[in-house]
């Protein structure tokens, strides 16, 4: 396999475009970015209910950008999880990748 980590870099919320970026990658060399863009009349203000959101946006989000080489280990650089969400996530892309890893 030519990538050993996919990596959830980091996520930004740009107030004035009401645009938060996502940002990821595959051991460092090769970047993907997404902008997902938000809808007029919504307090954004930073909270920590807002970073939550945004944090797991970027957790669920990342999956299609994992699937194009499924390495083996997965890096959060955006965000802690606790043990919990940790058992979550890996389920989810692990189990709930069941399908997809089948075909």
């Amino acid at each position: 396999m030519p990538y050993e980590r996919f990596i959830f870099e980091s996520f930004h919320f740009d107030h004035a475009r009401r645009c938060l970026t996502l940002l990821y990658s595959l051991d460092e060399k090769i970047l993907f970015e997404e902008e997902l863009l938000f809808p007029e009349g919504i307090n954004y203000s930073e909270n920590q209910l807002r970073e939550k959101l945004f944090f797991n946006l970027h957790l669920i989000a990342g999956i299609s950008y994992y699937k194009t080489y499924c390495p083996k280990k997965i890096e959060v650089r955006s965000g802690r999880l606790s043990g919990g969400q940790a058992a979550f996530w890996d389920k989810l892309y692990t189990k709930g990748l069941g399908q997809f890893f089948y075909e």
